[in-house]
């Protein structure tokens, strides 16, 4: 049976008159009824398309145009050639004039002489992170850095250096470099540095050296926070070992006692990986204990977290679970994606 805003009569005057124009065959009660309904829908979605497109023409689109003159300035090119990335709020003039530079000019040194001493901290971090794909001139632009009169070490620039030199997978400058951060300059190492060396094996595929940065941690100067410790959850998920990854969660991460040795998370994504860690090692009780511990804290479960929820009820509790985390989902007001109606298919 089907619930349809309009009667037979309707449906099948509207098939009459649809059968002059294209001779269709003649077609059951039902079939008229659906066919007519599904015009009726798809000549709704049509207005409503209408509507956004006559909405964004009005109000948005004049907007976009007024500061499309101001992005090109974004489009100078870096040193080596690549353009700053998209996504990103444009530099202002003095960063821009230094990059055209940076990218004109024989050498750093003659590129950067009308700036000595004029840069902040901040300035100069900025101009670093725009070299990430020429790994010779960001390391020419950090001595030049150094080389002056006002320079005074941060672990900053370090961290952007780490990033740029774990992207090109130079190892041994790596640890040249931290060695001279440490030894030299003093500078103690931050979270930010470990996850960013850390994760920079770990996408090389250096598990076990990614392992050894992260064993290396004095937690007397340097106590692992959540961004650490969900960068190295992470390195177990994509090796595919979830059984050791659960290991170390409970060692470290998650706990439900939530003593002083284990961190407590505070955003979703932590919350995510360790359901789907759970997920996939077999524990789904611990997994549902995440969950609700999650909504207990006061966060709003997302697509991604009612996701791995489904999916993990599905392999272990059945399907009338899967429909009332669903149910859940919409009375919150999560949106579904298509993720979603996949997993509700597979079920």
């Amino acid at each position: 049976y089907l619930a349809v805003p309009c009667s037979t009569m309707e449906a099948e005057g509207y098939h009459a008159a649809a059968a002059q124009k294209e001779q269709l065959l003649p077609l059951t009660s039902s079939s008229l009824i659906l066919r007519h309904w599904s015009a009726q829908i798809f000549s709704d979605k049509a207005k409503e398309k209408e509507e956004e497109k006559k909405k964004f023409e009005e109000e948005k689109l004049p907007s976009l145009i007024s500061t499309a003159s101001y992005g090109r300035q974004a489009r100078l090119c870096c040193s080596n050639g690549s353009r700053i990335r998209r996504g990103k709020k444009p530099h202002n003039e003095k960063i821009l004039a230094i990059l055209e530079s940076l990218r004109c000019a024989e050498d750093v040194e003659s590129a950067m002489l009308p700036w000595r001493g004029k840069l902040t901290p901040r300035e100069e971090a900025i101009l670093l992170n725009e070299q990430h794909v020429d790994l010779n001139t960001s390391m020419a632009l950090f001595g030049w850095f150094k080389s002056q009169k006002n320079y005074v070490p941060n672990v900053f620039r370090y961290n952007i250096m780490f990033k740029i030199i774990g992207k090109h997978r130079k190892w041994e400058l790596l640890r040249q470099l931290w060695d001279e951060m440490l030894n030299e300059n003093h500078v103690c190492p931050n979270n930010v540095t470990y996850s960013t060396i850390i994760d920079a094996y770990s996408k090389a595929g250096l598990q076990n050296e990614a392992l050894k940065w992260f064993e290396g941690m004095d937690e007397d100067i340097t106590r692992p926070d959540e961004v650490t410790l969900n960068t190295v959850l992470n390195l177990y998920k994509s090796a595919g070992q979830y059984t050791e990854a659960e290991k170390f969660s409970r060692k470290f991460v998650y706990s439900l006692q939530g003593d002083e040795k284990h961190i407590r998370p505070y955003n979703l994504d932590t919350y995510n990986t360790l359901m789907d860690l759970y997920g996939k090692a077999g524990h789904f009780v611990e997994a549902a204990d995440v969950f609700e511990d999650m909504v207990s804290c006061g966060l709003s479960p997302d697509t991604v977290s009612y996701n791995i929820m489904m999916q993990i009820s599905g392999r272990s509790r059945g399907i009338s679970e899967v429909e009332a985390l669903f149910e859940k989902m919409v009375d919150s007001g999560c949106e579904p994606d298509l993720g979603t109606y996949n997993i509700l298919i597979a079920l």
